[in-house]
């Protein structure tokens, strides 16, 4: 090799070029992706939960109560968050809270939060050691305490068992959005809704004449 021969470059302009535009075209490519994903998860926004009966969807009756609520609600579960129903009820107020801001929802653990537990049961007048598994609706002090007991209904199946025969219960329908949303009309209405109907009264004129024509 020539002493004075110059090494040749690594690379070319044409090859610089290159691989400038492609580098270009990658970036406009991830704004492009990041853009389109930002418009998506705006206008076709989905929320998921992890509980035993997958996702929730509330009925139309139910949002558009949830749209109207002006008063703000404080909703506490005072629950064993061990209890199987816990992740469900749970989910399901978390979709109640999506819908509405004005919506607060809380825990109180009767077994890991011993502090609270005291006040919380002076608050609400929960005096018996049996008052458990509740859901409470506060508004503007007006209370409705839903029974988590009633919230589920099971049914007893079979067990395979070659020695002895054995049941467990399942779980058939879970009618928390049902007693939920009743409980949110009864906290938000300061009067007792009440059923009426209307009867119709005979003139003393015209009952004499059908008692004539008869």
């Amino acid at each position: 090799m020539s002493p004075d021969a110059s090494p040749k470059p690594s690379f070319s302009p044409a090859r610089r070029w290159s691989i400038g535009l492609n580098v270009a075209l990658l970036v406009l490519a991830v704004l492009a992706l990041a853009a389109m994903v930002n418009y998506l998860s705006g206008h076709y926004s989905r929320r998921f939960y992890l509980g035993t009966r997958g996702q929730v969807e509330l009925s139309s009756r139910t949002i558009h109560l949830l749209h109207s609520l002006t008063n703000r609600i404080r909703i506490t579960l005072y629950y064993d968050r061990d209890e199987p129903l816990y992740g469900d009820i749970a989910g399901l107020l978390k979709e109640y809270q999506a819908n509405n801001p004005r919506i607060l929802v809380a825990t109180v653990d009767y077994y890991r939060d011993p502090g609270a537990v005291q006040e919380f049961k002076e608050k609400y007048n929960l005096g018996s050691s049996t008052n458990k598994n509740l859901v409470i609706f506060d508004c503007e002090g007006r209370i409705k305490i839903v029974d988590g007991n009633a919230l589920a209904q099971y049914t007893l199946e079979s067990v395979p068992n070659t020695t002895q025969r054995e049941f467990r219960r399942k779980l058939v329908a879970f009618k928390g959005e049902m007693m939920f949303t009743g409980a949110l009309l009864t906290v938000i209405n300061p009067k007792p809704l009440q059923a009426g109907f209307l009867q119709e009264r005979i003139q003393p004129e015209v009952r004499s004449e059908t008692e004539q024509l008869g």
